[in-house]
Protein backbone atom coordinates (compact mmCIF):
# COMPACT_ATOMS: atom_id res chain seq x y z
CA UNK A 1 0.00 0.00 0.00
CA UNK A 2 2.79 2.39 0.89
CA UNK A 3 4.60 1.67 -2.39
CA UNK A 4 1.37 2.30 -4.31
CA UNK A 5 0.98 5.72 -2.61
CA UNK A 6 4.56 6.60 -3.48
CA UNK A 7 3.92 5.81 -7.15
CA UNK A 8 0.69 7.84 -7.08
CA UNK A 9 2.48 10.82 -5.55
CA UNK A 10 5.25 10.59 -8.16
CA UNK A 11 2.66 10.54 -10.96
CA UNK A 12 0.68 13.50 -9.61
CA UNK A 13 3.64 15.76 -8.75
CA UNK A 14 4.38 16.96 -12.31
CA UNK A 15 0.69 17.69 -12.84
CA UNK A 16 0.43 19.68 -9.63
CA UNK A 17 3.64 21.58 -10.36
CA UNK A 18 2.53 22.43 -13.89
CA UNK A 19 -0.82 23.62 -12.60
CA UNK A 20 0.86 25.99 -10.15
CA UNK A 21 3.22 27.26 -12.87
CA UNK A 22 6.31 26.32 -10.85
CA UNK A 23 9.64 26.47 -12.60
CA UNK A 24 12.01 23.52 -12.77
CA UNK A 25 15.71 24.30 -13.26
CA UNK A 26 16.30 25.38 -16.85
CA UNK A 27 12.69 26.29 -17.54
CA UNK A 28 12.45 29.90 -18.84
CA UNK A 29 10.73 32.26 -16.42
CA UNK A 30 7.67 33.92 -17.88
CA UNK A 31 8.20 37.69 -18.12
CA UNK A 32 5.30 39.97 -17.34
CA UNK A 33 5.36 43.26 -19.23
CA UNK A 34 3.78 46.21 -17.40
CA UNK A 35 0.68 47.74 -18.93
CA UNK A 36 1.44 50.65 -21.28
CA UNK A 37 0.90 53.98 -19.54
CA UNK A 38 0.81 52.42 -16.07
CA UNK A 39 2.82 53.48 -13.03
CA UNK A 40 4.66 50.16 -13.27
CA UNK A 41 5.81 50.94 -16.82
CA UNK A 42 6.87 54.46 -15.82
CA UNK A 43 8.85 53.15 -12.82
CA UNK A 44 10.57 50.53 -14.99
CA UNK A 45 11.61 53.03 -17.68
CA UNK A 46 12.86 55.51 -15.08
CA UNK A 47 14.77 52.87 -13.11
CA UNK A 48 16.55 51.49 -16.18
CA UNK A 49 17.30 54.74 -18.02
CA UNK A 50 17.20 57.74 -15.67
CA UNK A 51 17.94 56.83 -12.05
CA UNK A 52 21.74 56.91 -12.41
CA UNK A 53 21.78 60.64 -13.21
CA UNK A 54 18.53 62.00 -11.78
CA UNK A 55 18.55 59.99 -8.55
CA UNK A 56 16.18 57.63 -6.75
CA UNK A 57 12.59 58.82 -6.96
CA UNK A 58 13.78 61.64 -9.23
CA UNK A 59 15.82 63.51 -6.60
CA UNK A 60 19.30 63.71 -5.08
CA UNK A 61 21.20 62.74 -8.22
CA UNK A 62 24.03 64.62 -9.95
CA UNK A 63 21.60 65.89 -12.61
CA UNK A 64 18.50 68.07 -12.32
CA UNK A 65 15.67 66.63 -10.18
CA UNK A 66 12.83 65.30 -12.31
CA UNK A 67 10.46 64.87 -9.38
CA UNK A 68 9.88 68.62 -9.17
CA UNK A 69 6.30 69.79 -9.83
CA UNK A 70 7.43 73.34 -10.64
CA UNK A 71 9.87 72.09 -13.29
CA UNK A 72 7.22 69.81 -14.78
CA UNK A 73 4.71 72.68 -14.85
CA UNK A 74 7.06 75.00 -16.77
CA UNK A 75 8.79 72.74 -19.30
CA UNK A 76 6.62 72.37 -22.43
CA UNK A 77 5.46 68.85 -23.26
CA UNK A 78 7.04 68.92 -26.73
CA UNK A 79 10.40 70.05 -25.29
CA UNK A 80 10.41 67.29 -22.68
CA UNK A 81 9.62 64.67 -25.29
CA UNK A 82 12.25 66.00 -27.70
CA UNK A 83 14.97 66.06 -25.04
CA UNK A 84 14.09 62.52 -23.96
CA UNK A 85 14.20 61.37 -27.58
CA UNK A 86 17.24 63.24 -28.89
CA UNK A 87 19.18 64.22 -25.78
CA UNK A 88 20.48 67.65 -24.87
CA UNK A 89 23.92 69.18 -24.45
CA UNK A 90 27.00 67.19 -23.47
CA UNK A 91 25.63 65.10 -20.61
CA UNK A 92 22.04 64.20 -21.50
CA UNK A 93 21.80 61.28 -23.96
CA UNK A 94 18.88 60.61 -26.25
CA UNK A 95 16.85 57.44 -25.76
CA UNK A 96 15.45 57.01 -29.26
CA UNK A 97 15.22 53.36 -30.31
CA UNK A 98 18.24 52.09 -32.24
CA UNK A 99 19.41 48.58 -33.23
CA UNK A 100 21.43 48.60 -29.99
CA UNK A 101 18.61 49.45 -27.59
CA UNK A 102 16.68 52.47 -26.46
CA UNK A 103 13.00 53.30 -26.17
CA UNK A 104 10.30 53.16 -28.80
CA UNK A 105 8.33 56.29 -29.71
CA UNK A 106 5.36 54.88 -27.76
CA UNK A 107 7.48 54.21 -24.66
CA UNK A 108 8.90 57.74 -24.75
CA UNK A 109 5.41 59.20 -25.14
CA UNK A 110 4.12 57.09 -22.23
CA UNK A 111 7.08 58.14 -20.09
CA UNK A 112 6.84 61.88 -20.77
CA UNK A 113 3.10 61.78 -20.16
CA UNK A 114 3.51 59.62 -17.06
CA UNK A 115 6.13 61.80 -15.39
CA UNK A 116 3.74 64.74 -15.31
CA UNK A 117 0.89 62.50 -14.24
CA UNK A 118 2.73 60.77 -11.39
CA UNK A 119 5.17 63.50 -10.26
CA UNK A 120 3.50 66.68 -11.44
CA UNK A 121 1.03 68.97 -9.70
CA UNK A 122 -1.50 70.98 -11.75
CA UNK A 123 -1.66 73.56 -8.92
CA UNK A 124 1.87 74.65 -9.84
CA UNK A 125 0.82 75.71 -13.34
CA UNK A 126 -0.30 79.24 -12.49
CA UNK A 127 -0.48 81.93 -15.16
CA UNK A 128 2.63 83.99 -14.39
CA UNK A 129 5.24 81.24 -14.63
CA UNK A 130 8.45 82.37 -16.36
CA UNK A 131 9.20 81.02 -19.84
CA UNK A 132 11.24 77.83 -19.87
CA UNK A 133 13.63 79.07 -22.58
CA UNK A 134 15.52 82.36 -22.65
CA UNK A 135 13.69 84.78 -24.97
CA UNK A 136 15.87 85.72 -27.93
CA UNK A 137 18.01 88.77 -27.19
CA UNK A 138 16.81 88.98 -23.59
CA UNK A 139 19.05 89.66 -20.62
CA UNK A 140 21.31 92.46 -19.43
CA UNK A 141 24.69 91.08 -18.37
CA UNK A 142 25.63 94.00 -16.10
CA UNK A 143 22.28 93.96 -14.31
CA UNK A 144 22.47 90.17 -14.11
CA UNK A 145 25.78 90.33 -12.26
CA UNK A 146 24.33 92.74 -9.70
CA UNK A 147 21.18 90.64 -9.26
CA UNK A 148 23.25 87.50 -8.82
CA UNK A 149 25.36 89.16 -6.12
CA UNK A 150 22.22 90.35 -4.32
CA UNK A 151 20.22 87.12 -4.40
CA UNK A 152 22.81 84.37 -4.77
CA UNK A 153 26.03 85.89 -3.42
CA UNK A 154 25.46 84.82 0.18
CA UNK A 155 25.92 81.19 -0.88
CA UNK A 156 27.97 81.31 -4.11
CA UNK A 157 29.95 84.50 -3.44
CA UNK A 158 29.18 87.86 -5.07
CA UNK A 159 31.24 86.94 -8.14
CA UNK A 160 29.92 83.35 -8.34
CA UNK A 161 33.27 81.76 -7.51
CA UNK A 162 31.92 79.97 -4.43
CA UNK A 163 32.52 80.25 -0.70
CA UNK A 164 34.45 77.87 1.58
CA UNK A 165 31.50 77.67 3.97
CA UNK A 166 28.84 77.86 1.29
CA UNK A 167 27.99 76.57 -2.17
CA UNK A 168 30.43 75.89 -5.00
CA UNK A 169 31.44 78.00 -7.96
CA UNK A 170 28.99 78.60 -10.79
CA UNK A 171 31.59 80.31 -12.98
CA UNK A 172 34.10 77.45 -12.96
CA UNK A 173 35.42 76.87 -16.49
CA UNK A 174 34.87 73.12 -16.45
CA UNK A 175 31.34 73.47 -15.07
CA UNK A 176 30.41 75.99 -17.76
CA UNK A 177 31.96 73.80 -20.45
CA UNK A 178 29.69 70.93 -19.45
CA UNK A 179 26.36 72.66 -18.91
CA UNK A 180 24.18 74.22 -21.60
CA UNK A 181 22.69 77.70 -21.55
CA UNK A 182 19.31 76.11 -20.86
CA UNK A 183 20.71 74.18 -17.91
CA UNK A 184 21.95 77.47 -16.42
CA UNK A 185 18.55 79.09 -16.91
CA UNK A 186 16.80 76.06 -15.45
CA UNK A 187 18.92 76.33 -12.31
CA UNK A 188 18.00 80.01 -11.95
CA UNK A 189 14.29 79.22 -12.35
CA UNK A 190 13.97 75.92 -10.47
CA UNK A 191 16.98 75.93 -8.15
CA UNK A 192 17.97 72.59 -6.65
CA UNK A 193 15.35 71.98 -3.96
CA UNK A 194 16.93 68.64 -3.11
CA UNK A 195 20.20 70.46 -2.29
CA UNK A 196 18.71 73.45 -0.50
CA UNK A 197 18.94 75.89 -3.42
CA UNK A 198 15.64 77.82 -3.76
CA UNK A 199 13.70 78.31 -6.97
CA UNK A 200 13.08 81.79 -8.37
CA UNK A 201 10.40 82.52 -5.76
CA UNK A 202 12.87 82.19 -2.88
CA UNK A 203 13.26 82.46 0.00
CA UNK A 204 16.78 83.79 -0.56
CA UNK A 205 19.20 84.21 2.34
CA UNK A 206 19.18 87.78 3.61
CA UNK A 207 16.21 88.78 1.44
CA UNK A 208 12.67 89.58 2.65
CA UNK A 209 10.18 86.72 2.47
CA UNK A 210 8.25 86.70 -0.77
CA UNK A 211 10.86 88.74 -2.64
CA UNK A 212 11.95 86.48 -5.46
CA UNK A 213 13.26 86.96 -8.99
CA UNK A 214 11.14 88.58 -11.68
CA UNK A 215 11.12 87.21 -15.25
CA UNK A 216 13.50 90.04 -16.20
CA UNK A 217 15.79 89.11 -13.29
CA UNK A 218 15.86 85.51 -14.54
CA UNK A 219 16.80 86.67 -18.05
CA UNK A 220 19.53 88.94 -16.68
CA UNK A 221 21.10 86.40 -14.32
CA UNK A 222 21.06 83.76 -17.06
CA UNK A 223 22.77 86.17 -19.48
CA UNK A 224 25.41 86.95 -16.85
CA UNK A 225 26.10 83.27 -16.16
CA UNK A 226 26.44 82.53 -19.88
CA UNK A 227 28.79 85.50 -20.29
CA UNK A 228 31.28 83.83 -17.94
CA UNK A 229 31.77 80.96 -20.38
CA UNK A 230 35.13 81.23 -22.14
CA UNK A 231 35.02 80.56 -25.88
CA UNK A 232 37.64 78.43 -27.62
CA UNK A 233 39.08 81.52 -29.30
CA UNK A 234 39.34 83.35 -25.98
CA UNK A 235 40.94 80.32 -24.36
CA UNK A 236 43.47 80.02 -27.18
CA UNK A 237 44.41 83.68 -26.82
CA UNK A 238 45.26 83.29 -23.13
Amino acid sequence: MTRRLHWLAAALLPVLVAGCDWHFPGKPIKTVEPVAGSRAEFDRIYFVNCLGCHGPEGRNGPARPMNDPLYLAVIPDEVFERVTTEGHGVLMPGFKKTPFGGLTTKEISDFTTGIKKFWGDPKKAWNDLPPYAQPEGAGDVALGGKTFATYCGSCHGPDGSGKPDGAGSVVDKFYLDLVSDQALRSTVIFGRPDLGCPDFRGPYPGRPAGQGLTPADIDNVTAWLVSNRVSLDEEAAR
